[in-house]
């Protein structure tokens, strides 16, 4: 049995899939994956669309062996300036319209689905610090969109902020 962690994006998706039964334990996901969307300049509706196809794929080639999925939750980040212009962009809404979908894959292929807020597991953290704490407890790097899902699932398993 699997729990998945999920960065949603519609540059790109990242999810780490955990061995439950390893659970507590300090060790990497038995599986990483980024779905990137087949056609990268399409509008941000075909992007999505494309990323959304591939998850479910996901679910169902694992159907029965996923208990549970944890999707980051988008939050507005107005003290920093690319959080600010991301909002004017609308850039927020498309991601939670994303969040959503996910939502709604797990639900309809029988997967439990929670939404980890962003704040609650790294906040306004730059990518390279979290990209650093994984190495550090791991021993591995991952690439861009995967790294954020390895670290959601560091932190739910309690090991993503220890010292």
């Amino acid at each position: 049995m699997f729990t998945l962690t999920v960065d949603p994006g519609v540059g790109g998706t990242g999810v780490a899939q955990w061995s439950n039964p390893l659970w507590k334990q300090l060790v990497p996901p038995v599986a990483v994956d980024c779905f990137a969307p087949k056609r990268p300049s399409a509008e941000w509706d075909e992007r999505c669309d494309s990323i959304v196809v591939q998850f479910t794929q996901l679910l169902l080639q694992l159907t029965g062996k996923v208990t549970d999925a944890h999707i980051e939750y988008p939050a507005l980040m107005v003290a920093t300036g690319s959080g600010a212009a991301s909002a004017t962009r609308g850039d927020l809404v498309k991601l939670s319209v994303m969040v959503g979908r996910l939502a709604q894959c797990c639900h309809t292929n029988g997967v439990k689905y929670h939404f980890l807020p962003v704040n609650e597991w790294k906040g306004t953290m730059p990518k390279k610090v979290v990209d650093r704490r994984i190495k550090h407890r791991l021993g591995m790097k991952f690439d861009e969109h995967i790294s954020d899902a390895v670290g959601m699932g560091l932190h739910l398993k309690g090991h993503f902020n220890q010292a």
